[in-house]
């Protein structure tokens, strides 16, 4: 079964069987009922009886003659290319030709890049989630004619089976196997660090909190809080042209977000059902993307101005997807909140508009450029090491709580203000992100000590800076 992107477009057939990996965009689409057998005639005259399953038309040359008595349901979705896929993880293939097609269908891509967009159709009970990255195995059938709805214009694949992926699908010649050598996964992380620096004025400090961040997740929300959410700004940017490639060649999943004041005023973050009011169908934005997208925020170009409504609203939805992980879909009886994981990293040249906890200064070093030897198996070990859950021992816990509690009591000595527990819970997410980016799924106290570090040279750091 050949993978529809690898199709070349002059290449398309009707009734071919395709497998297609795709992104869940819309599926507020009404239920289909459609006939389970009918009798079909050639233009020959000649007959048969047929089951209707996996397709809407009779195939050219045919036409449907008698239905049968029995009625069965399909679910139509609306399917897109992964979004935001960067260059070394998309497949080749073709895209849809854009041109002239009407904003409905355009509305329905979240970023620009590879954009192709199939209806794709389940029977018999089965539907496919709303932002889920799926592989569809099924029959294709191309339009017959252009009919007058947006819909019309889009080939439909009808779903025989699908099954459900990761961003691990998205990687190219994935290393599967796990290797126990910390020699070499020390060197491959000095190696990243090293390489992301290059890109930063040779900022050691600035590349390794950017590649610890690669590793993030969102682990629970039991309590209303993402825990495992790392959102950074790195301040005292100028240009972030190198720093961008850098980080694209690590991660399959990449989109950046300028906040220019034309970008704020006339782009949707959010999706919504009431742009196109006379229809129900889920308009994208630019923030309905794949989990773990790394998601650059670009504040360099921003300049004074006023922001209109939309400019506002694109601003709260993106503090509350860094602040909470959610984002809120508008519809047309209100809003709906659905949950996001994604990795948010502010670029801004002075204090940036939005709130973030972790805020790094890049300070201009020497420049030394660093190359990685196994990219291949630097972008898996990423992609695995993520899903760690990295536990916390009894014995762990106990350091932290004595050292915490040491704290806490020097400070009251100094007359400093008291950590109400969100900094430790921060070093801890910290120290975990250490742990997992050494290959560890528990965390030790090496990992701890390393976090503490960090920690102190970035406040010195800020302190420093706002003090000059």
């Amino acid at each position: 079964m050949e993978s529809f992107e690898r199709i070349e477009e002059s290449g398309l057939k009707d009734r071919v069987h395709v497998q297609w990996d795709c992104f869940v965009q819309d599926t507020s689409f009404e239920i289909q009922i459609y006939p389970k057998t009918g009798i079909l005639r050639h233009e020959s005259g000649e007959t048969k009886h047929e089951t209707l399953d996996y397709m809407d038309c009779p195939p050219p040359g045919w036409e449907l003659c008698e239905l049968g008595n029995e009625y069965l349901e399909k679910h139509p979705h609306l399917c897109i290319s992964v979004p935001g896929q960067t260059e070394w993880s998309q497949p080749l293939g073709f895209h849809l030709d854009l041109n002239d097609r009407p904003q409905q269908l355009l509305s329905k891509f979240p970023v620009p890049g590879n954009q192709l967009a199939l209806i794709v159709k389940t029977y018999h009970g089965q539907t496919l989630t709303l932002g889920s990255f799926v592989r569809v195995y099924g029959i294709l059938e191309l339009p017959q004619e252009s009919g007058e709805h947006w819909m019309d214009q889009i080939p439909i694949l009808h779903c025989v089976r699908f099954e459900e992926l990761s961003s691990q699908d998205l990687i190219p010649n994935y290393v599967i196997q796990e290797s126990t050598d910390l020699a070499s996964i020390a060197k491959m992380r000095d190696q990243a660090i090293g390489y992301i620096a290059g890109s930063c004025y040779g900022d050691r400090l600035v590349a390794e909190y950017c590649f610890l961040q690669l590793f993030s997740s969102v682990l629970d929300r039991s309590k209303g809080l993402p825990v495992g959410s790392f959102p950074l700004n790195i301040s005292n940017v100028q240009d972030a042209t190198l720093f961008l490639k850098r980080m694209r060649d690590l991660t399959p999943l990449q989109h950046t977000i300028s906040l220019d004041l034309k970008s704020l005023n006339e782009a949707y973050f959010a999706p919504d059902q009431v742009r196109f009011p006379d229809q129900d169908h889920l308009a994208s934005g630019q923030l309905q993307l794949m989990p773990h997208t790394w998601i650059m925020i670009n504040e360099t170009q921003l300049t004074d101005g006023k922001l209109n409504e939309r400019g506002i609203e694109n601003l709260q939805h993106l503090q509350t997807g860094i602040q909470d992980q959610t984002i809120k879909y508008k519809l047309h009886f209100g809003h709906m909140e659905r949950e996001i994981d994604y990795q948010f990293c502010v670029i801004s040249e002075g204090k940036s508009l939005l709130k973030l906890s972790t805020v790094v200064p890049l300070v201009k070093q020497e420049i030394v450029q660093q190359e990685i030897d196994d990219l291949d198996y630097l972008r898996s070990f990423i992609s695995k090491a993520r899903s760690f859950e990295n536990g916390i021992s009894d014995s762990m816990q106990a350091t932290i709580a004595q050292e915490f509690s040491q704290e806490q009591e020097q400070a009251r000595q100094e007359n400093r203000n008291l950590d109400d527990g969100s900094q430790l819970l921060h070093r801890l997410g910290l120290a975990q992100l250490i742990a997992k980016s050494k290959g560890f799924t528990t965390l030790d106290e090496q990992s701890w000590r390393e976090a503490n570090l960090l920690e102190q040279k970035r406040i010195q750091r800020l302190s420093t800076i706002l003090n000059r």
